[in-house]
């Protein structure tokens, strides 16, 4: 089963549509299986959709898009998108170990981005986007085989053991199977060690 990559990404301009279509494909192109999160209007979408996405994905990448100019007072700047920034949010409270942060140079880092350090050159325009994901895909070893669920390590056999039931004794070959728990050693919802 290949790992799911949600993808973050504005879908205002036929630019952004371009550059989510692009990484979709590239994804697909390297045997991920991406999702790419649409704009929704309702809450029972945004349960049913994005939420649920999220929950079964493995990776997770953020673009923040351009929008609009915000002036308070003498200062002025550039915010990101709202429905990808809430869409960081939630998967930062799933407990996402394995995201990418992809910045326009003009946006000011809100809300959760501001505490996620991102080593992600900014980008100027669509075209630069989909280099910066792949190289740092790549840098981050990310792997399409990944989950961060339960996965299962290569099936060994062991020696014979004996082995009784209802119809006797008898002695058999067993074959062993090691199943790993790849999600976060802590718990989103009340921070504190899994058991």
């Amino acid at each position: 089963m290949a790992a799911r990559v949600f993808i973050s990404c504005g879908q205002a301009t036929e630019e952004e549509r371009n550059v989510s279509n692009e990484l979709e494909r590239w994804f697909r192109s390297e045997r991920y299986d991406p999702y790419v999160a649409v704009q929704v209007q309702t809450i029972g979408d945004l349960n049913a959709g994005i939420i649920e996405a999220l929950k079964a994905s493995d990776y997770y990448v953020f673009i923040n898009f351009q929008r609009d100019k915000i002036v308070a007072g003498k200062d002025e700047f550039y915010r990101g998108s709202l429905y990808s920034h809430q869409e960081l949010a939630i998967a930062y409270a799933f407990g996402f170990e394995h995201f990418l942060v992809v910045n326009h140079k003009n946006v000011q880092d809100e809300g959760i981005q501001k505490f996620i350090v991102t080593n992600i050159p900014e980008f100027e325009n669509g075209a630069d986007i989909l280099p910066l994901v792949t190289a740092a895909v790549q840098s981050a070893h990310w792997a399409p085989a990944y989950s961060r669920y339960l996965s299962l390590n290569p099936l060994r056999w062991a020696g014979e053991v004996v082995y009784g039931d209802h119809a006797g004794r008898r002695r058999q070959k067993t074959l062993h199977g090691d199943v790993k728990n790849n999600r976060s050693l802590r718990c989103v919802s009340c921070r504190c060690a899994s058991q």
